[in-house]
């Protein structure tokens, strides 16, 4: 008798989005704050279990369905696990619009992820892209 493929799911430890890159070779997670329109992204394992530290100091966000100039994620230092601005896995932003946007399109422009470059990343707020 033939089984059901096993179905492969994640969840976002921050109760927020996955963002696939590549064949589950890593994951963004984002999370929007609706009452402030605060933005975070981590940058997380295949898994989407552990962190995944990157050298970028910025991550920039392109939107597709709104009007709305690109936001620019900054890199977040972390003094209890050491992660500086150039070696973190958390980058902070805020675009006032999302505060009334509970869905939206957009691209990541660019992230070096344990050593691939993903450039031109689509993904819908909050159903991500997997």
């Amino acid at each position: 008798m033939p089984t059901a493929p096993l179905h492969h799911e994640h969840k976002p430890p921050h109760g927020g989005t996955l963002i696939e890159l590549g064949e589950e070779f890593a994951h963004i997670e984002m999370t929007v704050d609706p009452a402030s329109g605060h933005v975070t992204a981590y940058v997380l394992d295949g898994e989407a279990e552990q962190p995944v530290t990157v050298a970028q100091s910025t991550l920039v966000i392109h939107f597709a369905s709104l009007h709305a100039p690109d936001l620019v994620l900054q890199a977040v230092p972390n003094v209890l696990t050491g992660e500086t601005v150039g070696h973190t896995s958390q980058f902070d932003g805020e675009l006032p619009l999302l505060k009334t946007t509970p869905t939206f399109d957009a691209e990541l422009k660019e992230i070096l992820a344990r050593g691939t470059q993903f450039r031109a990343v689509r993904f819908n707020y909050p159903h991500g892209n997997g």
